[in-house]
């Protein structure tokens, strides 16, 4: 426990995990990548969030959303050539030509004065995992890993059934066409304040005879009033005003409806600031604007556990655990009270009140 204690606190374990999770409810997919690094002989783990997904390869023949029955894994990234030879001090590398640079698929051909670095994992006939990393045309890391999977692992969104095949979407994906609607409907409003008429005055032309410097200087600041003669009639002020509650009714359908898309009212949960709210109501609250989004937290918790497991299989230097690897939220039991509560309450509302 206190090598899975050190692990964590260094590895800044809670702030990985939740910008992984960030990364899922945005665009529907985080990645974490697990690797070690050497000290005094033994394996360490490192784990690092992928912030680019693009950069992340999977075994095509996957089945599982998560990835977490690949049988091998890339991840794609650039390193500078100084830092290469920093790092890698004893290989001479060899350079890539131009040529050979942009045979990668476009969005990972190397900048100039940079080399791709490919790290390659593969499952190995001894129940282990392969490592290798490449930099350019150059191997600089060949390793054996006492691990049963591969170190990749994805929190995934909302799973749907596009272009023949499974996704996983986010948040983003799903409010799309209501944010484009809602997007028109501001930009009409906007259109229609820029066509309506300005603040201004409706005037005869004998009573402000003589009198055009004076009112010139009402753009300036410096003369408060409308000047104009007297025993002439009355400039009359033109009120601004235009047609914009239709399109508000769209904006505010609009909002609504993406609240109960992603399961968070826009207002935020209701009973926090409000004194005549229970503690229970809150829970019961937040629980139901969490089931739209639960399937974030059940992918986060399934790779807690299963990077948990990697870890200790790590530190144990074998992948046959005499224990199983378990994520338990405290809050599970508070959340079922409310549950039990609320049904209470539903019966209530059944008897009559010399019953009750």
């Amino acid at each position: 426990q206190k090598a899975l204690n050190k692990v964590e606190s260094e590895n800044q374990f809670k702030l990985t995990m939740l910008n992984a999770l960030e990364s899922a409810i945005i665009h529907g997919q985080g990645v974490i990548s697990l690797s070690t690094i050497d000290k005094k002989g033994i394996a360490y783990p490192i784990l690092e969030h992928i912030r680019d997904v693009a950069s992340v390869a999977f075994d095509p023949n996957c089945v599982e959303d998560n990835k977490s029955d690949a049988e091998a894994g890339a991840i794609v990234q650039f390193i500078s050539k100084t830092k290469a030879k920093r790092l890698y001090k004893d290989v001479d590398f060899e350079e890539i030509t131009d040529k050979e640079r942009t045979s990668f698929p476009s969005c990972w051909i190397a900048p100039k004065n940079s080399f791709t670095q490919i790290t390659y994992y593969e499952l190995n006939e001894e129940g282990g995992v392969n490592v290798q990393k490449w930099i350019g045309k150059n191997k600089v890391v060949d390793e054996q890993l006492t691990v049963s999977r591969i170190p990749l692992y994805k929190i995934c969104g909302y799973i749907m059934y596009r272009d023949s095949k499974f996704v996983s979407t986010g948040v983003v994906d799903k409010i799309r066409d209501l944010q484009i609607g809602a997007n028109l409907a501001y930009s009409n409003i906007m259109s229609r304040m820029a066509r309506s008429v300005k603040a201004g005055y409706i005037v005869t032309e004998k009573s402000i005879e003589g009198l055009e410097s004076q009112i010139n200087k009402l753009s300036e600041g410096s003369v408060p009033l409308f000047i104009y003669k007297e025993g002439t009639t009355a400039p009359t002020p033109i009120i601004e005003a235009f047609q914009s509650e239709d399109l508000v009714n769209v904006l505010n359908t609009t909002q609504r409806l993406i609240s109960s898309n992603i399961g968070v009212p826009s207002e935020g949960i209701q009973g926090i600031n409000n004194v005549n709210t229970t503690a229970t109501e809150v829970l019961v609250q937040q629980e139901n604007a969490e089931s739209n989004v639960s399937c974030f937290y059940d992918s986060l918790k399934q790779n807690v556990a299963e990077i948990g497991r990697t870890i200790v299989q790590l530190l144990a230097g074998k992948t046959d655990l005499e224990f199983e690897i378990k994520v338990v939220n405290t809050t599970d039991s508070i959340n079922q009270n409310a549950k039990n509560r609320k049904e209470i309450l539903n019966m209530m509302q059944m008897v009559d009140d010399k019953t009750r």
